[in-house]
C-alpha cells in the first residue's frame, strides 16, 4: 500500500517524466529509504520509477543517473536501460524496465558466483577509466575502529581482537598496491537483477567511488553469507583475479584480508545487536581467515560447502 508520503513523491515523479497515464501499483523498497522504487503499469507494461527528493541521498541520485546514462558503455558490465530521466535541484527521477531479482538461494550455482566475479573483475579491470570528482572512502578514524572492536569483543571474546587491532592500526591509508579502479560501493545480491535473457543488471550505483576494487568483492561475500548463502570464495577469485587480468597473489589477498577486517571492524558492529551467534558465524569465520591470511597464512574457506551450494 502506497502512502500519503509516497503518492506524493510518485506524482511528482511522474509528473517530471511525462508518465502522467501510469498505474502505481506499489512500493519496492523500504519506507525510511532515501529513494523511493515503485513498481507502475503503462499500456499492459511494468516499469520501475526511482524517484530522489530527500536532499541526504540527491547527490547520489544525481552520480546513479550519469552512470546509467553516460558511463554505461564503459563500464564493463551490464546495467540497466534507462527508459526517462529528470534531474532536477530538488529530485531526481529515472524510469526503467521491470526486472527480475537475483537471490541468494539453492539455485544460485558455484557458476553463478563465479560470474558475478567475472562482472567485478570486467569492473574493476581498467584502472584509467577514471572519473572527475570521484574520491575513494575515507579509511575509518582510529575511534571507529576501537569502538568496533569494544563490540566485537562483547559479542565474540576469543576472536584475534588485538591482531585485528595492530592490522588495521598499521593501514592508515587503504593498504593496497593494486591500481586504483572504479568501484560499486554497495556490491551486494541485491543491487544484482536480471533481463529476460538471463543477463545480469548491476543496480543501486548511488555509492560508486574509487578504490581497490577489493571492496566490492569483499562486502558481496560478507552480505551473501550473513544472509544464508554459501558463495565458493576460492573458485570467485580465481574467476575475479582471470576477468581482471591480476594474479591473487599476496598483494590482493592481502588487500582483500584487510577490506574485510574494515568491514567487519567499522561497520558491521551497527547491525549486529541481537543478532544471533548463528548468523553472525560467517562473519567470526571471515575475522579469523582475514587475521591469519595477513599473517601470511594460507586460507582454504572449507565452510563453503560443497560446489554449487550455497
Amino acid at each position: 500500500m502506497l502512502t500519503d508520503h509516497d503518492r506524493r513523491l510518485l506524482s511528482r515523479a511522474i509528473a517530471a517524466v511525462g508518465l502522467g497515464d501510469a498505474e502505481p501499483v506499489r512500493r519496492l523498497n523500504a519506507a525510511d529509504a532515501r529513494s523511493g522504487v515503485f513498481l507502475l503499469r503503462r499500456g499492459g507494461r511494468e516499469l520501475v520509477v526511482k524517484a530522489t527528493a530527500d536532499p541526504i541521498g540527491l547527490a547520489g541520485a544525481r552520480l546513479e543517473a550519469e552512470v546509467l546514462t553516460r558511463w554505461a558503455d564503459d563500464l564493463g558490465v551490464a546495467v540497466p536501460v534507462v527508459e526517462a530521466v529528470a534531474v532536477r535541484g530538488d529530485l531526481v527521477v529515472m524510469v526503467l524496465p521491470a526486472y527480475r531479482p537475483c537471490t541468494a538461494d539453492d539455485r544460485q550455482s558455484e557458476r553463478e558466483w563465479c560470474d558475478l566475479a567475472v562482472d567485478l573483475g570486467a569492473l574493476h579491470r581498467d584502472g584509467p577509466a577514471l572519473r572527475a570528482g570521484l574520491v575513494a572512502r575515507p579509511w575509518p578514524a582510529a575511534q571507529r575502529i576501537s569502538a568496533g572492536l569494544r563490540r566485537w569483543r562483547d559479542l565474540e571474546p576469543e576472536l584475534p581482537l588485538d591482531g585485528a587491532a595492530a592490522l588495521l592500526a598499521d593501514a592508515a591509508r587503504p593498504p593496497s598496491r593494486l591500481p586504483t579502479v572504479l568501484i560499486h560501493g554497495d556490491c551486494h545480491l541485491g543491487n544484482v537483477l536480471t533481463d529476460a535473457a538471463g543477463r545480469r543488471l548491476w543496480i543501486d550505483w548511488q555509492d560508486v567511488r574509487l578504490g581497490s576494487g577489493v571492496e566490492d568483492l569483499a562486502l558481496l561475500w560478507q552480505r551473501a553469507e550473513f544472509d544464508g548463502a554459501r558463495p565458493p570464495r576460492d573458485a570467485m577469485l580465481v574467476a575475479y583475479e582471470t576477468a581482471r587480468g591480476r594474479s591473487a597473489g599476496p598483494d590482493l589477498r592481502r588487500a582483500l584480508a584487510i577490506e574485510e577486517l574494515r568491514l567487519l571492524v567499522a561497520d558491521w558492529p551497527d547491525f549486529l545487536p541481537g543478532v544471533p551467534a548463528a548468523r553472525r558465524a560467517p562473519l567470526v569465520r571471515s575475522f579469523r581467515q582475514a587475521v591469519l591470511t595477513c599473517a601470511g597464512i594460507d586460507v582454504t574457506h572449507a565452510g563453503q560447502g560443497p560446489a554449487g551450494s550455497v
